[in-house]
């Protein structure tokens, strides 16, 4: 595990962060106690892929022996990859705090892993910055992270985990496919796009739409390998 980077955290950038979710303390006594009230929130939720998040979130606070700001971290990283203006997303992620963690959580198990090395390492020191850790420790969390999620959910699970980015990702006028590069996820977006706009203009554009449609199908089938 990577060791501590500085002394002194980004205080400023972990309540950006923290400020969506109603959290305006600055002594670290009340984030610490917000952020375990929250993971408590979440393991004890009776969706199972919330409470499953909660969980690896909760692994993650008591492994790493950081406190706090190793669950935060996690947070902050899926707010980086999920692309969000923190400003622009504060309705969204109040309207549903546990649904936004889990979206951010599953940012990080598909956006990390659709980065190259150069964005992870801008990723990694980005974060070590914020929260005074080492570039190390950063990119074993993400590895932690992705590897406890991959042992917890089965198919249907990551399933309603990915609606949670995808819907996290839409509301700060983002995309699912953004967060993950995955061509499954481009072939859904042009698939349901293709759908939506049969519905608002009629079949007038229908077989225009119908082709649409079948390259996503086409698209998806190339890339069911991915979806995991």
């Amino acid at each position: 595990m990577g060791k501590v980077a500085a002394a002194v955290a980004n205080e400023d950038y972990i309540l950006k962060v923290l400020g969506p979710y109603g959290v305006t303390a600055e002594s670290v006594s009340d984030q610490h106690l917000f952020v375990n009230e929250h993971i408590a929130s979440l393991v004890a939720s009776d969706n199972e892929v919330i409470a499953r998040t909660g969980f690896v979130l909760a692994r993650a606070s008591e492994g790493f022996g950081l406190g706090h700001r190793v669950p935060l971290s996690l947070i902050a990283m899926g707010q980086k990859l999920l692309g969000i203006d923190l400003a622009v997303a504060a309705p969204f992620i109040a309207s549903n705090p546990a649904a936004f963690t889990a979206a951010s959580i599953g940012a990080v198990y598909w956006g990390y892993q659709a980065l190259d090395e150069e964005q992870k390492a801008q990723l990694h020191a980005m974060i070590g910055e914020a929260f005074a850790f080492g570039v190390e420790l950063v990119k074993t969390l993400a590895e932690f992270c992705i590897k406890t999620l991959k042992s917890l959910l089965d198919s249907e699970a990551f399933a309603q985990l990915r609606q949670y980015v995808s819907e996290a990702a839409t509301a700060v006028g983002s995309s699912l496919y953004e967060v993950t590069g995955r061509i499954y996820d481009r072939a859904s977006e042009v698939a349901n796009a293709a759908i939506t706009a049969v519905s608002g203009v009629g079949m007038a554009v229908g077989a225009v739409t119908d082709r649409t449609i079948q390259s996503g199908k086409a698209l998806i089938s190339r890339s069911k390998e991915e979806q995991e």
